[in-house]
Protein backbone atom coordinates (compact mmCIF):
# COMPACT_ATOMS: atom_id res chain seq x y z
CA UNK A 1 0.00 0.00 0.00
CA UNK A 2 1.39 3.07 -1.33
CA UNK A 3 0.79 6.56 1.13
CA UNK A 4 1.39 10.40 0.89
CA UNK A 5 3.90 11.52 3.28
CA UNK A 6 6.27 14.38 4.18
CA UNK A 7 9.76 14.40 5.80
CA UNK A 8 10.72 17.91 6.59
CA UNK A 9 10.61 19.27 2.92
CA UNK A 10 10.40 16.19 0.91
CA UNK A 11 6.80 14.91 0.18
CA UNK A 12 6.24 11.69 -1.70
CA UNK A 13 5.31 7.82 -1.89
CA UNK A 14 6.04 5.78 0.81
CA UNK A 15 5.32 2.14 1.12
CA UNK A 16 3.60 0.54 4.40
CA UNK A 17 6.17 -1.89 5.38
CA UNK A 18 4.96 -3.71 8.16
CA UNK A 19 7.92 -6.00 8.25
CA UNK A 20 10.24 -2.65 8.58
CA UNK A 21 10.76 -1.93 11.74
CA UNK A 22 10.44 1.81 11.66
CA UNK A 23 10.95 4.50 9.16
CA UNK A 24 13.65 3.71 6.40
CA UNK A 25 14.54 6.29 3.98
CA UNK A 26 15.79 5.79 0.26
CA UNK A 27 19.13 7.26 0.22
CA UNK A 28 18.68 8.47 -3.05
CA UNK A 29 16.66 11.17 -2.08
CA UNK A 30 18.13 11.82 1.39
CA UNK A 31 21.69 11.72 0.29
CA UNK A 32 22.39 15.10 2.33
CA UNK A 33 21.37 14.18 5.43
CA UNK A 34 23.71 14.10 8.47
CA UNK A 35 24.48 9.95 8.61
CA UNK A 36 25.32 7.65 12.02
CA UNK A 37 27.17 4.55 10.22
CA UNK A 38 26.40 1.27 12.50
CA UNK A 39 29.81 -1.22 12.33
CA UNK A 40 27.99 -3.51 14.51
CA UNK A 41 25.45 -5.24 12.21
CA UNK A 42 24.74 -5.07 8.21
CA UNK A 43 21.89 -4.01 5.95
CA UNK A 44 19.64 -7.09 4.72
CA UNK A 45 16.71 -7.66 3.48
CA UNK A 46 14.58 -10.33 1.48
CA UNK A 47 17.27 -10.59 -1.39
CA UNK A 48 19.74 -11.37 1.66
CA UNK A 49 22.51 -9.15 3.07
CA UNK A 50 23.96 -6.21 1.33
CA UNK A 51 26.93 -6.21 3.54
CA UNK A 52 28.45 -2.72 4.56
CA UNK A 53 27.40 -1.14 7.74
CA UNK A 54 23.98 0.41 9.09
CA UNK A 55 22.83 3.96 7.70
CA UNK A 56 20.74 6.22 9.89
CA UNK A 57 19.00 9.36 10.20
CA UNK A 58 17.07 11.54 11.38
CA UNK A 59 14.37 13.68 10.19
CA UNK A 60 13.11 16.62 11.94
CA UNK A 61 9.33 16.10 11.06
CA UNK A 62 7.33 13.44 9.37
CA UNK A 63 4.08 13.41 8.71
CA UNK A 64 0.76 11.98 6.94
CA UNK A 65 -2.89 12.67 7.21
CA UNK A 66 -3.05 13.76 10.63
CA UNK A 67 -0.05 11.65 11.91
CA UNK A 68 3.13 13.87 13.05
CA UNK A 69 6.31 12.47 14.37
CA UNK A 70 9.21 14.76 15.43
CA UNK A 71 13.08 13.68 15.45
CA UNK A 72 12.35 10.70 14.07
CA UNK A 73 15.08 8.16 13.75
CA UNK A 74 15.27 6.48 9.79
CA UNK A 75 17.71 4.17 8.38
CA UNK A 76 19.00 5.15 4.82
CA UNK A 77 19.21 2.46 2.33
CA UNK A 78 18.67 2.31 -1.28
CA UNK A 79 15.14 1.45 -2.70
CA UNK A 80 16.12 1.27 -6.29
CA UNK A 81 14.66 -2.30 -6.20
CA UNK A 82 10.92 -1.82 -5.07
CA UNK A 83 11.24 1.75 -7.24
CA UNK A 84 11.88 -0.34 -10.55
CA UNK A 85 9.32 -3.22 -9.75
CA UNK A 86 6.55 -0.44 -8.78
CA UNK A 87 7.62 2.06 -11.33
CA UNK A 88 6.94 4.72 -8.87
CA UNK A 89 9.36 6.97 -6.90
CA UNK A 90 9.83 5.61 -3.02
CA UNK A 91 10.52 7.97 -0.80
CA UNK A 92 10.38 5.49 2.18
CA UNK A 93 9.24 2.67 4.21
CA UNK A 94 6.88 3.07 6.85
CA UNK A 95 7.53 0.72 9.24
CA UNK A 96 5.30 -1.35 12.30
CA UNK A 97 6.97 1.10 14.84
CA UNK A 98 4.93 4.09 13.56
CA UNK A 99 1.80 2.68 14.21
CA UNK A 100 2.11 0.92 17.58
CA UNK A 101 -0.48 2.55 18.79
CA UNK A 102 -3.00 2.41 16.36
CA UNK A 103 -5.35 0.09 15.46
CA UNK A 104 -4.85 -0.12 11.26
CA UNK A 105 -7.71 -1.83 9.43
CA UNK A 106 -6.71 -2.55 5.21
CA UNK A 107 -9.38 -2.88 2.88
CA UNK A 108 -7.20 -3.83 0.15
CA UNK A 109 -10.51 -4.18 -2.02
CA UNK A 110 -11.02 -0.05 -2.21
CA UNK A 111 -7.60 0.17 -1.41
CA UNK A 112 -7.89 1.92 2.17
CA UNK A 113 -6.18 2.01 5.27
CA UNK A 114 -7.98 3.24 8.06
CA UNK A 115 -6.26 4.25 11.38
CA UNK A 116 -7.61 4.89 14.48
CA UNK A 117 -4.76 6.15 17.08
CA UNK A 118 -5.30 4.52 20.92
CA UNK A 119 -4.53 6.77 23.31
CA UNK A 120 -2.68 5.65 26.70
CA UNK A 121 -5.97 6.06 28.74
CA UNK A 122 -7.92 4.46 26.18
CA UNK A 123 -5.79 1.47 25.74
CA UNK A 124 -6.48 -0.19 28.58
CA UNK A 125 -10.38 -0.39 27.94
CA UNK A 126 -10.56 0.04 23.83
CA UNK A 127 -12.46 -2.68 22.14
CA UNK A 128 -12.08 -2.88 18.38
Amino acid sequence: MVLKARTDTIEGNFILDTGAPGLVLNITYFRNYPVTALHDGEQSGIGGSFGGSIQKTSVRQLSFDKFQYFNAEADLTNLGQIENAKGIKVLGLLGVDLFKRCEMIIDFEKSLIYLHRVGKKESSSYQH
